[in-house]
């Protein structure tokens, strides 16, 4: 125990021991007794103390006290009761996207999920990935334009991997 953690004791709880955390009350009253400065420390707390009690106790709105310990117990902060929130499913699904992507704005990731569903559906409707087998399984066409030019990807017997060619 140190005098500037019994200064901090004082100034946290008061100058009534009564009020200090048990697990150190004893060493802070044995560092007071042997301390003159910390003694007069104590007593002028005391008086502060006193002063304190005469003035009137604040008084909030029942209402804001509500909201305070309701807004407290949502962001589960020590001390306070958690009360079980259902989210709705958009909420769930927004606060996922957050966990996936710390720090950065829930819309991007949302933007760049949306683009890729859009091209998807927009390519399927179109016809553009047929992905129809030519000659016997040996070339599969993944994009037709309207001008009859295919990209293919070329899979033969004497290819190990894909080869892009343009049938143009």
């Amino acid at each position: 125990m140190t005098p500037e953690r019994v200064k901090n004791i004082i100034d946290a709880y008061g100058a009534s021991s009564h009020r200090w955390p048990a697990a150190e009350r004893s060493a802070a009253l044995a560092l007071i007794s042997e301390t003159p400065s910390l003694a007069t420390y104590q007593q002028q707390a005391e008086v502060l103390d006193g002063v304190l009690a005469l003035a009137p106790q604040p008084s909030a709105p029942t209402s804001l006290v509500e909201a305070v310990l309701a807004s407290a117990a949502d962001r589960n902060l020590p001390g306070t009761a958690s009360r079980p929130v259902q989210a709705s499913a958009p909420q769930r699904f927004w606060d996922a996207v957050a966990q996936l992507w710390p720090g950065m704005p829930v819309w991007q990731p949302a933007v760049g999920f949306a683009a890729s569903l859009a091209v998807g559906i927009w390519a399927g409707a179109e016809g553009l990935v047929p992905l129809t087998a030519e000659g016997g399984g040996a070339e599969y066409v993944l994009l037709e334009t309207t001008d009859g030019d295919a990209l293919s990807l070329i899979y033969g017997d004497s290819i190990g991997f894909g080869e892009w060619e343009n049938d143009g």
